[in-house]
Parts: C-alpha cells; sequence; structure tokens
C-alpha cells in the first residue's frame, strides 16, 4: 500500500523554537497551512508537529504513532521531500532510520533554511544510511503500488512567505524556494496514478 504524508510544523505560542526563528507556523494562522500551489494527495494523512513545548519539534517520529501508523500499513520505504533541509527534513529522516525505515531524501524536492548548510546535512543523512537521488532518479520500486509512504515536510506559507511583525526569515523566498513546489507535485501525481 503507498501511502502520502505531509507534516505541518505547528506551534502555540511561545514554542521554544521561537528563540532560534521567530514566531512561525502559529497554530490556526494563515502561516500555518499548506502552500496553495501544493498538490494534496487523494486519501493523504496530515501529521502536526511541534506542538510539545519539551523538543524543537524538527523530527515527525516525535510522534510515536507516525511510526506504528507506518507500519501497521506495511511501509517501508519513504521518499523525503519539503524545506529546511538541515532541520525538519534532516531530523525526520533520521527519525525514519531509528524507527528502521529506508528515507529516501529526493534532493531537487528539497530546500534549506540556509543553502550553506547543504553539503554538510547531506553527508550526515548518507552517512547514517539515507539514500540521496533526485526526482528523475527515483529508484524503479518506489513507484510500485506498495510498502512507500511520501512524506512532504513542512511545505507551509510561512516558510516561503512568513507573517507578521517578527515573521520567519527563511532564505526560501530570495533564492528559489518555490522552485521545489511544481517537482514535489510532479512526484505526487506519479505516485498518485
Amino acid at each position: 500500500m503507498n501511502m502520502t504524508i505531509y507534516t505541518l510544523d505547528e506551534h502555540d505560542p511561545g514554542h521554544p523554537s521561537f528563540e532560534k526563528f521567530g514566531p512561525h507556523c502559529i497554530r490556526g494562522s494563515w502561516g500555518a497551512k499548506l502552500r496553495p500551489d501544493l498538490a494534496i494527495a487523494k486519501g493523504a494523512r496530515f501529521i502536526r508537529k511541534g506542538h510539545r513545548l519539551d523538543t524543537d519539534g524538527f523530527d515527525a517520529f516525535e510522534d510515536d504513532d507516525l511510526a506504528d501508523l507506518l507500519r501497521d500499513h506495511g511501509i517501508q520505504d519513504i521518499v523525503v521531500m519539503g524545506v529546511c533541509l538541515e532541520y525538519c527534513v534532516k531530523a525526520t529522516t533520521l527519525g525514519a532510520l531509528k524507527n528502521g525505515f529506508t528515507p529516501i531524501v529526493i534532493l531537487d524536492c528539497c530546500y534549506p533554511a540556509d543553502p550553506s548548510t547543504t553539503y554538510e546535512t547531506l553527508n550526515v543523512l548518507m552517512s547514517n544510511g539515507a539514500h540521496v537521488c533526485h526526482s528523475g532518479d527515483i529508484p524503479p520500486h518506489i513507484d510500485l503500488p506498495y510498502n512507500t509512504a511520501l512524506m512532504i515536510i513542512d511545505v507551509q506559507n510561512d516558510f516561503f512567505y512568513g507573517t507578521g511583525p517578527n515573521q520567519f526569515r527563511g532564505a526560501l523566498p530570495i533564492i528559489g524556494g518555490e522552485a521545489i513546489i511544481p517537482r514535489i507535485n510532479e512526484v505526487l501525481q506519479r505516485h498518485d496514478s
């Protein structure tokens, strides 16, 4: 069985991540919503993360229910795409490995908050056992209708536009982060058909 999961960074006021990034993705705000140009797969699941005050909220696997959900559906491979490569994409990919899954990071469907961290982040991911490829090189078995989950990490308004006077000021809108959205949509379409 295939599955598509969208993670949403979703914080209450005062979340510890605001110390580093400023207020962003506040629960119920426009900034916490998925980008309107991102395709939503049929039967998609939505995982909200970042609501706990005892963690930074980067890893979607901090919620034990995610690993159980994937195992219950026979998922083995997880195709990872999304924003903040060096934070949420990295933490969720490492969380997938820790939980016994095989993550495949689609590099041209990911974008960092700080592009200077990309090589270091990829080295960490690959040295821990994650696979990295481009969307045109997704392994053939991933297109089969079983054992694969697509995970789209935090493609939310605040990470592209920011909101309010203390908006998140990532590098995404400045250097072309929007370019990943059509690529993610293409992978979703191939996976959904």
